[in-house]
């Protein structure tokens, strides 16, 4: 079977994008819309296929993600609750990288400048990934 991995959220934060529109749920100008709307377009044309999403990781920039940016967004956690709603309402397997793979509380071991994960914090999303994947899709 097919596996879609979908790993999403930082550029949306960064660019103060808005959480969610509780009038078009399909708002692709918004996070939770454009997730859904890539996970509906998934199964429509790979009906058998699983999706698994992938939370973003901390940063350490912008207040450590606390910081809101632009007129509509919100803080980095926000997102992340909001990708995992979207995850439990899609029943989707979600791997967490925020709070448990490259948290706020150890950012700078993990990351290569203030985003990007540096050797060892791919090491550590390339292991909890085999590892959940090998539970949750065996």
């Amino acid at each position: 079977k097919q596996l879609f991995v979908i790993h999403y959220g930082l550029n949306d934060y960064f660019q103060g994008k808005p959480i969610d529109n509780a009038a078009d749920p399909y708002d692709a100008e918004t996070y939770c819309g454009a997730i859904r709307s890539m996970i509906e377009t998934l199964k429509k044309q790979r009906p058998e296929a699983r999706i698994l999403l992938i939370a973003p990781n901390a940063v350490t920039c912008f207040d450590a993600g606390s910081r809101i940016l632009g007129e509509n967004g919100a803080p980095l956690a926000d997102y992340v609750d909001a990708l995992l709603q979207v995850a439990d309402a899609y029943h989707l397997a979600i791997q967490n990288d925020y709070r448990d793979v490259l948290p706020p509380e150890n950012a700078e071991r993990f990351l290569d400048g203030e985003v990007h994960p540096n050797e060892y914090g791919r090491y550590k999303i390339a292991k909890a990934l085999a590892e959940l994947i090998t539970v949750q899709f065996p």
